[in-house]
């Protein structure tokens, strides 16, 4: 495993430290909480929430996908919906700062999709960049995965960006009106 992250299992969540973060995997308890009661998520999830919390994409359809993905799938911890956590210090309580995972398991090809959101008042920071490198990094420690894919809208310049730095390549039109699909595939 390379250094600048680890690896831990607890219970059925999974948990990645980057140098500036750690990351949660949600089970289905956490997703439940993430849905329907914002208190028990932050006390699940060991973090504040900000008050401009959900980050951007996160609303009620994506909160329900993950519900329903680990409602059918308990024991896929990793391959939904992580959090991203700045963690405390003796000045600050855990923050929860955005979200990122896959939209599941590695397809028959091993083609995993990853997404990610930073809330706004932390962008610009790279935690986006960081917690991707490790969402890739993690899933490419499977076999099985052969590429990751991601999509994203034109206009989300930052965005474009991040998967830059994160070695991905334009591939071309997404699935949805709009959006362009980049890929990253193992070395």
């Amino acid at each position: 495993m390379p250094e600048h992250f680890s690896i831990m299992a607890a219970m059925r969540s999974l948990h990645l430290a980057t140098a500036r973060l750690r990351l949660k995997s949600a089970d289905l308890e956490l997703a439940a909480a993430d849905l329907n009661d914002q208190a028990a998520f932050s006390v699940l999830l060991g973090a504040q929430l900000p008050q401009d919390w959900p980050a951007p994409l996160n609303d009620e359809h994506s909160k329900t996908y993950t519900l329903n993905y680990l409602t059918r799938n308990p024991d896929d911890a990793g391959w939904s919906t992580w959090y991203f956590l700045l963690p405390a210090d003796e000045n600050h309580s855990a923050l929860a700062i955005g979200i990122g995972g896959f939209t599941g398991k590695p397809s028959e090809h091993g083609i995993v999709e990853v997404g990610y959101s930073v809330i706004p008042a932390h962008q610009g920071r790279g935690y986006a960049s960081e917690a991707l490198a490790a969402l890739i990094e993690w899933a490419f420690s499977h076999d099985e995965v052969r590429a990751v894919t991601a999509q994203t809208l034109a206009e989300l310049v930052g965005s474009i960006r991040v998967l830059e730095k994160n070695g991905f390549l334009l591939q071309g039109e997404g699935s949805e009106e709009g959006a362009i699909h980049f890929s990253r595939t193992r070395k």
